[in-house]
């Protein structure tokens, strides 16, 4: 659960192949577990990694718009926090957007990295 008057934002993204259309969604939940709001979406051609940064990136742009603060993140895809936090050579754009973002929410926890 997200810290007492807080929020939490879960992404996630499949895909049929890896490159192949990919779905994306967000879901952000109050304290009480609560839906806030959600986005759902897709990509025509994306491998793994992109579709779940695009569905990170909304996630953290709806929730930054939104004013949703303080704010939990959970991904539970390991190599793409690892990426956030150091880098990936055909993601650089996205990542730096995600950082921006993570940056301009207070640098909010990830309880499936922690």
């Amino acid at each position: 659960m997200p810290p007492e008057r807080g929020y939490k934002l879960n992404s996630d993204s499949s895909s049929i192949g890896n490159p192949s259309r990919s779905s994306t969604w967000v879901v952000i939940r109050d304290h009480n577990g609560d839906w806030i709001v959600g986005y759902m979406g897709n990509l025509h051609i994306s491998n793994n990694v992109k579709a779940e940064l695009t569905a990170l990136m909304q996630g953290l742009r709806i929730a930054l718009a939104r004013g949703l603060l303080p704010l939990e993140v959970n991904i539970d895809r390991k190599e793409l926090i690892t990426f956030i936090e150091n880098d990936h050579p055909s993601h650089t754009n996205m990542l730096f957007d995600c950082r921006d973002l993570l940056r301009h929410l207070g640098n909010p926890p990830n309880p499936s990295h922690f």
